[in-house]
């Protein structure tokens, strides 16, 4: 649908309880006394449509007021291009029915306190610019799809990329291991000297236990002749003492063979000193013997430093055997970690790479809104000019930019207030972004005059925010003057009328939307309504179609108005008097008695001005 007006209002319960009323293109206004309900029928319309305050605030008192004035009753609007028509209920409880399309190109709804303060806030002033433009919907969703690209990207980048700082940090241990290892080389170098010592020393061992074994041998043999000749000495002793019987029974039972007896004592004599002979014997076999058991315990102890040399330096080769194993296997892991990381950065650039063209797609969006808004206040300066200046600061904004960085610091142990707002007014997101992702401390000391250590703190802090820091978007900033004498004022030093003759202007330039706008003319002087706004009201309303709600007789007979409705309230609700155009003799009672104080008051005021 287009060229749209709304051309029929109806509302059941409430207030405004039997209220129908039909609209026309051009200027529509509603009259009557304060209290009577004209603020309501706005706020109605409104609600009803879903038409957004243009603040929170001015939002939710609009709703909370609506849905308390409408009670348990419904409002009913038409909206109408000339040729279909589609009517909107809603009741305090409900969303719209149907649903508003969102392709609907909704009325735009002033109450006074939005014409007095919504050029206050830099926000206010954006909407006040962004009401003009259409197509901003598509470009807001194509900018959140290109948002939520980049910080998908972003948060990858970060990912990847803390996980190679983390192994970076592992590798700086490669070089001191590969010096580990020429020195464990070295050492077993030196080993392999030192197991030559060795297997000299197990050499010598095996000579040792061959002369060990030999020594035993003789050992074993001497025993063997000590054991024999106590044998033949016990043979031999046996026989002296045989001897002694047989000399007594010689001599008592044979004393004539006395010869016996003397051939007994030479034997005895002889054997006697065979026993002599073989104590000797004895005796040099027992002094060999000593000497071969001495001879072995030297063996022994030999033997025994010999095994504990061998040994120490079998476990000495073992151990760094084992070490050098241990060291090959941690090298090895730390190249094909090396390889992993190598791998990882080629990803990280690859994401960059579109992540970056992601950014560039984002920024051309939003240049592309920047655009239109700058198109559209160079156009109101032409309408409005020489009174009105609006003017725009593309990409001036920073409060958004600011909390981001404000988030990210938190929980540092860093004056985020303080360094905030320095950082956003120095360095653009996109600088930083390269300055967190290099780890330039130099660059971003060269911007922001902070020690080193500071800086360092900030960037660790800052880069798990980096997928923010990428999208933030730094908004237009829209700057509104009015003529006073000869110097242009700025719209936040103006008094509360003087911004309304700002504001009312700008409002009026809208020629495609329906435009409804709650007592305009308050804190303005006649002046300005009769050479400003009616001349406004009466060439925008051949566009389209004007709601006015207004206490001021010069809005409705010089704007021309297609339509006047008359309201009066009897306390308890407000009602329709009359209804019709300048030409009904009620609606000229109406203006005269409301607007004018009576025709007696107008006559007189007539009267006045004619002399």
């Amino acid at each position: 649908m287009s060229n749209l007006y709304i051309s029929r209002v109806q509302i059941e319960g409430g207030f405004l309880d039997g209220l129908d009323v039909s609209l026309k293109r051009g200027l529509n206004t509603i009259i009557g006394a304060r209290g009577t309900g004209k603020s309501t029928f706005i706020e109605l319309i409104r609600y009803c449509l879903d038409v957004k305050g243009h603040t929170v605030e001015s939002n939710n008192k609009a709703i909370s007021h609506a849905k308390s004035v409408l009670s348990d009753g419904q409002i009913t609007v038409t909206i109408c291009d000339g040729s279909e028509t589609v009517s909107y209920t809603r009741t305090g409880e409900s969303e719209p029915v149907p649903p508003i399309n969102r392709d609907l190109k909704t009325p735009l709804i002033f109450s006074q306190t939005e014409i007095e303060n919504v050029g206050l806030t830099s926000s206010g002033r954006m909407k006040l610019i962004d009401d003009f433009l259409s197509g901003l919907d598509t470009i807001r969703q194509q900018e959140y799809a290109e948002v939520a690209i980049v910080e998908s990207y972003a948060s990858e980048i970060l990912s990847l990329s803390s996980s190679v700082d983390d192994i970076e940090e592992k590798l700086l241990m490669l070089p001191k291991l590969r010096e580990e290892m020429v020195l464990l080389e070295l050492e077993e170098k030196k080993i392999s000297g030192i197991s030559e010592i060795a297997k000299t020393k197990s050499n010598d061992l095996n000579k040792l236990s061959e002369t060990y074994f030999n020594l035993k041998a003789n050992t074993e043999k001497n025993h063997k002749k000590i054991e024999a000749i106590n044998s033949f000495k016990g043979y031999l002793n046996s026989f002296l003492i045989g001897k002694q019987e047989m000399e007594a029974w010689v001599l008592s039972e044979n004393p004539s063979d006395a010869e016996i007896c003397d051939d007994l004592n030479s034997v005895s004599n002889y054997i006697t000193s065979i026993i002599a002979k073989f104590d000797s014997l004895m005796n040099d076999v027992s002094n060999d013997l000593s000497g071969l058991q001495n001879k072995m315990q030297d063996v022994t102890k030999q033997g025994q430093v010999l095994r504990s040399d061998i040994d120490k330096i079998q476990e000495g080769a073992g151990e760094l055997a084992r070490k050098r194993q241990a060291l090959q296997q941690s090298i090895i892991n730390l190249e094909n970690v090396k390889i992993n990381n190598s791998e990882k950065n080629v990803k990280i650039f690859d994401l960059k790479s579109k992540r970056d063209k992601s950014l560039k797609t984002l920024c051309e969006i939003r240049k592309q809104r920047s655009d239109m808004r700058v198109a559209k206040c160079s156009e109101l300066n032409q309408a409005l000019k020489p009174k009105i200046k609006v003017s725009i600061e593309v990409a001036n904004r920073l409060d958004e930019y600011q909390q981001v960085l404000i988030n990210a610091l938190k929980g540092g142990g860093i004056r985020y207030n303080d360094i905030a707002p320095i950082i956003s007014a120095s360095i653009p997101p996109v600088v930083l972004i390269d300055i967190l992702e290099s780890n330039d401390l130099d660059g971003f000391t060269s911007l922001v005059s902070i020690s080193k250590d500071r800086a360092l703190k900030i960037i660790n802090s800052l880069k798990q925010s980096t997928d923010k820091i990428a999208t933030v978007l730094l908004e237009d900033e829209i700057k509104l003057e009015l003529l006073d004498g000869s110097e242009y004022k700025d719209f936040t030093s103006l008094s509360t009328g003087q911004r309304c003759t700002v504001i009312l202007p700008i409002i009026l330039e809208h020629k495609e939307s329906i435009l409804v706008v709650d007592q305009p003319e308050d804190h303005i002087d006649n002046a300005f309504i009769v050479e400003t706004l009616i001349s406004s009201i009466t060439r925008r309303a051949k566009d389209g179609q004007i709601i006015v709600s207004s206490h001021n007789a010069n809005v409705p007979v010089l704007g021309d108005a297609e339509t006047v409705i008359h309201l009066n309230s009897d306390g308890t609700r407000g009602y329709v008097i009359a209804e019709g155009g300048l030409d009904d003799i009620n609606i000229v009672c109406s203006i005269s008695n409301v607007m004018e104080g009576g025709r007696d008051a107008f006559n007189r005021r007539a009267e006045f001005y004619g002399k």
